[in-house]
């Protein structure tokens, strides 16, 4: 049987890879956009999966978080679970 506690540690662990992947994207980005000849096109596509991974984590991530912490049930109503699906 899986407690709240459990859940918790698991969201916590989550959290923290969240931050790390946050910190390290920034970095790089930052490195890419203040050294112009590294403006290459593959690092511009680099760059876009940085900021395309940042949105999904800002917008989808605590929504996940959310529905993990409650049991896999979801307490916010149909209009966020339907915004839930079709992002995921």
């Amino acid at each position: 049987m899986i407690t709240f506690q459990m859940r918790l540690t698991s969201e916590a662990r989550l959290g923290l890879l969240q931050v790390g992947t946050r910190i390290h994207g920034a970095a790089v980005f930052l490195v890419i956009a203040c050294n112009r000849s590294l403006w290459t096109s593959f690092n511009v596509h680099v760059v876009n999966l940085i900021v395309s991974n940042w949105l999904s984590m800002v917008t989808f991530m605590p929504l996940d978080i959310i529905y993990n912490l409650y049991g896999y049930k979801w307490p916010l109503g149909q209009a966020w679970c339907n915004y839930y699906l079709i992002g995921s």
